[in-house]
């Protein structure tokens, strides 16, 4: 039997920056989401139908579940993709700022007042972050057919 001392380790800072990063974020909007549930214009624990305060909660609601949306998907890839060296750290970098630049402009968006035009942030949220998904899956089936068994 091999005792854990003996098992290699597995080093994965970039994703560990990264995925710390943008889970801070996530932990920031969540907790954005939950004092708003409670305060005075919103009340709204179990729903947010019939108050008052319902467009903006569901605003601040769409900012959370939006980022939970991706993040999953994203840092899977990421992570296989350090894991196995198949691409290097500048491109890893790459998608990592670019994913997480592309996160808080989404949630820039859903927070900016009405006098802001919204399109740019919006729609950097949504290709900063379906690039880095659709490149990362693109690298990870090209490794995947290079090294099959």
């Amino acid at each position: 039997m091999t005792s854990a001392s003996s098992l290699p380790t597995v080093s994965l800072p970039l994703t560990a920056l990264y995925s710390g990063a943008v889970g801070v974020l996530f932990a920031l909007l969540s907790l954005r989401a939950f004092l708003y549930r409670g305060s005075k214009g919103a009340k709204a624990y179990f729903g947010d139908q019939n108050i008052p305060a319902a467009p903006k909660l569901q605003s601040i609601v769409r900012a959370q579940g939006n980022l939970a949306e991706y993040y999953g998907a994203f840092f899977v890839l990421f992570a296989v993709l350090e894991f196995n060296k198949v691409v290097g750290s500048t491109t890893l970098n790459g998608l990592g700022i670019c994913f997480f630049l592309a996160r808080l402009s989404h949630a820039l968006y859903m927070f900016s007042p009405d006098s802001i035009p919204p399109i740019p942030f919006r729609a950097f949220g949504f290709v900063g972050s379906f690039a880095p998904i659709a490149i990362a899956s693109f690298y990870n089936v090209v490794y995947g057919f290079h090294n099959k068994y």
